[in-house]
């Protein structure tokens, strides 16, 4: 009997603490998760066409709704036809206007992307594809 009495009390407590376990977890998830406002990047380049050994200006600016983003990491991507894959070329924090500033300086023609990650409070977003024509 005492051994019976030992494992009741014991499967009422294991019990009753998964159930505060889930029931906590659920509340904390959805109370603690913070709203993420969204962000835009562009991307524009000076001279869209080049001759070999030139170089060329990309810029972008981050934004949440007009305002910009300051002192963010955002990263230039460029596509590497031959490995198939967006490969990581640079990283520039945003100025005070929500502006970075890249200049490249490709071979041949090119694709690039600007990347934001995001943070606890903004949303991750990226910019449209833009080519650097090389001739």
């Amino acid at each position: 009997m005492r051994i019976s009495l030992t494992r009741a009390i014991a499967g009422t407590a294991i019990a009753a603490a998964t159930v505060l376990t889930v029931v906590g977890t659920a509340s904390a998830a959805t109370s603690t998760t913070p709203v993420k406002a969204p962000t835009t990047l562009s991307i524009t380049t000076a001279k869209a066409k080049i001759i070999v050994g030139q170089k060329d200006l990309i810029t972008g600016t981050l934004l949440t709704g007009t305002k910009p983003v300051v002192g963010k990491v955002v990263s230039l991507y460029r596509y590497s036809a031959s490995a198939k894959k967006w490969i990581r070329v640079e990283v520039d924090l945003t100025g005070k206007f929500g502006h970075v500033f890249y200049t490249v300086k490709p071979s041949v023609t090119t694709n690039y992307e600007l990347v934001f990650f995001g943070t606890a409070h903004l949303r991750a977003s990226h910019s449209s594809v833009i080519t650097v024509t090389v001739s």
